[in-house]
């Protein structure tokens, strides 16, 4: 299995610089893996192709394999990897206008990180689902709500000293201060 996770991280890497190659390279290895029976090489080439999907616009495929790479990691016991896919799951219904089923969705990861599960989420994935929570909330017009969650994201980005994803929070925020009118708070 070590060559197919080679080749997942380069259909991932692809992804981004381009979807139709990595869609082609996450098709191979799932392919493969299903012949062989290799089931977390399955899920993982799924949640791709679910990337590959909102990339191509066509986000309820995309919804129909996060499902299905959720079942697939939680199958093999990658608790951690099915809870994930929550970060997808959010965007993509983001996108489909449905932002409460995407809140949702968000809670769930922070819902576990509050309980006995919490040593499946790791700050950056506890981070993501509160910055990806108010996003959800500034949609629904729930602006001080979001404007509280994107301060817990700032905070847990702040202990994994990922800069970037700090400031891109703060921006976020920014944004919201702005449509609140209140222009010297978002400077």
């Amino acid at each position: 299995e070590p060559g197919l996770a080679r080749v997942l991280d380069a259909a991932g890497t692809a992804m981004y610089d381009d979807p139709a190659a990595g869609a082609r390279l996450a098709q191979t290895v799932h392919d493969a893996a299903a012949a062989h029976g290799l089931a977390n090489a399955v899920a993982s080439s799924t949640y791709l192709l679910a990337q590959a999907a909102v990339h191509g616009g066509e986000l309820h495929d995309a919804l129909r394999l996060l499902d299905e790479a959720e079942r697939g990691f939680a199958a093999v016991g990658e608790r951690a990897r099915a809870l994930r896919t929550n970060l997808g799951r959010t965007h993509v219904l983001n996108e489909l206008g449905r932002h409460e089923e995407a809140l949702a969705a968000s809670r769930a990861i922070l819902d576990a990180a509050g309980s006995g599960d919490a040593a499946l989420v790791e700050d950056s994935l506890a981070a993501a689902a509160e910055q990806n929570s108010g996003l959800c909330l500034e949609l629904m017009g729930r602006f001080e709500d979001a404007l509280a969650a994107y301060s817990r994201a700032e905070a847990r980005y702040g202990r994994t000293g990922s800069d970037r994803a700090t400031a891109e929070v703060a921006f976020d925020r920014a944004l919201v201060l702005l449509t609140l009118g209140r222009h010297g708070d978002a400077l």
